[in-house]
């Protein structure tokens, strides 16, 4: 055998056979997921970034974040969770002390610094079957979380809830229980909050929150929100309490809770997040754990939604929203009062997440800018609006409303993009004539 492999131009010297494998190329089909949110807030146990499905709430609460399922110091964290996929949930207070104790000449230590750790019970008892070995038990909050075998040779290993070290003297083996103490919450400030918005910065999300009173801390989840969708280009909102930020990338809850006047927060934040991009929030059934406690008029709620406020309303015995609005209330024509409904607003970000997406991932020294580079580069952006229309999310879309050229340099490309978003209905207008 002489020549043989893959050819880039016709070159070659020696005879043989010279075959390229290619794809056929069609259009990209990146659709980005939502569902993903974040917040933060104190607690006494757990990793300062710590990742939840609902279903991880329910099995491994206690192991997570040091506290029971129906806790109701994770109400806000249910809340979420009642619609969104996947919580980013930061912990403000992680960096206290840890709980430990000495005990058989092994330093326990809690695996997590914070008062939860002083809740950790340990004891090593004699195996009453087998007198060569031990049985290490773990309590947490009174309740039994590990219970293991060891030979008195072996080395006692870490787990969930404690980190082992030193070297085991088994000479007294009583079965006594020896709680481990020092564990201590660091004191939250202000600056915590801002060490948070760095580390989630990286983390893909579709909404954020705060639900605290402190307006500079709003102020500063505001500018997080205008950073990250007008400059960075990561397109997420932001949900506050009674903040009027005038901007499509805040949405500001004002409803009150009785349980916790910002606790709506929390829904919104996860309904947000797990609405699909061809839905919105209007009218939508409320079902979670807060009470109501505004009693608003009709002339109130009119006046909430000029003032670009997502409230609730009750509707006979039944909580709901009343309209799936954000913040921005002065209309340009630039921007328009499209701008203020937040159905509209997750398809322009969809549109904009998954577009770059494709760009970044496929194109972006890889593809060149000619022609054909640019005509590809045409067929994903019409194959993604096509997969939007089909979902309901755009209607009347031609595949001339999109057109690709090049940019004023040489690896610039220029995109013009006309695209039409769905809403829900909301109101009706009806005339009955009778003859």
């Amino acid at each position: 055998m002489l020549g043989g492999g893959n050819f880039l131009v016709q070159n070659k010297v020696l005879p043989g056979t010279y075959i390229n494998f290619v794809s056929v190329r069609r259009p990209s089909n990146i659709f980005g997921d939502r569902g993903y949110a974040t917040f933060a807030m104190p607690l006494s146990w757990g990793d300062e970034l710590i990742t939840l499905s609902k279903e991880e709430l329910q099995k491994d609460s206690l192991k997570l974040l040091g506290l029971s399922f129906d806790d109701e110091l994770l109400r806000p964290v249910r809340e979420v969770l009642l619609n969104a996929k996947t919580l980013y949930l930061y912990r403000l207070n992680g960096k206290g002390e840890k709980a430990k104790v000495t005990v058989n000449g092994l330093t326990l230590t809690a695996k997590y610094a914070g008062l939860g750790g002083n809740k950790i019970e340990v004891a090593f008892k004699e195996d009453i079957d087998n007198k060569d070995n031990i049985v290490f038990e773990v309590y947490f909050h009174g309740r039994k979380v590990l219970s293991e075998k060891y030979k008195k040779t072996d080395e006692i290993m870490s787990n969930d809830y404690v980190d082992v070290s030193g070297e085991a003297n088994y000479t007294e083996l009583g079965g006594e229980v020896k709680a481990l103490a020092g564990g201590t919450d660091k004191e939250v400030k202000a600056d915590d909050y801002s060490e948070y918005l760095k580390t989630i910065e990286s983390y893909y999300f579709n909404t954020i929150g705060y639900a605290g009173d402190d307006d500079s801390i709003k102020s500063l989840f505001v500018s997080f929100a205008k950073r990250m969708r007008d400059e960075v280009g990561k397109k997420c909102q932001v949900v506050l309490f009674n903040k009027a930020a005038n901007y499509e990338g805040v949405i500001n809850v004002t409803s009150k809770a009785k349980e916790e006047e910002a606790g709506f927060v929390y829904y919104v934040l996860g309904a947000s997040a797990g609405c699909d991009v061809n839905k919105g929030l209007d009218n939508s059934l409320y079902l979670g754990e807060y009470t109501l406690a505004d009693k608003l008029a009709q002339r109130d709620l009119e006046k909430a939604i000029i003032k670009g406020e997502f409230v609730f309303h009750k509707d006979n015995d039944d909580v709901r929203v009343l309209e799936d609005i954000n913040s921005f209330i002065e209309h340009t024509k630039d921007k328009n009062k499209d701008f203020a409904q937040n159905q509209v607003i997750r398809v322009l970000d969809q549109i904009a997440m998954d577009i770059a997406k494709i760009f970044n991932s496929m194109y972006i020294g890889k593809v060149q800018n000619n022609e054909d580079g640019r005509i590809s580069l045409w067929a994903d952006i019409t194959n993604h609006a096509k997969t939007l229309e089909k979902l309901g999310a755009i209607e009347d879309f031609e595949p001339s409303d999109v057109v690709v050229k090049a940019g004023h340099d040489k690896d610039s490309v220029e995109v013009d993009y006309l695209v039409k978003p769905i809403m829900v209905m909301r109101k009706l207008y009806m005339i009955v004539r009778v003859k």
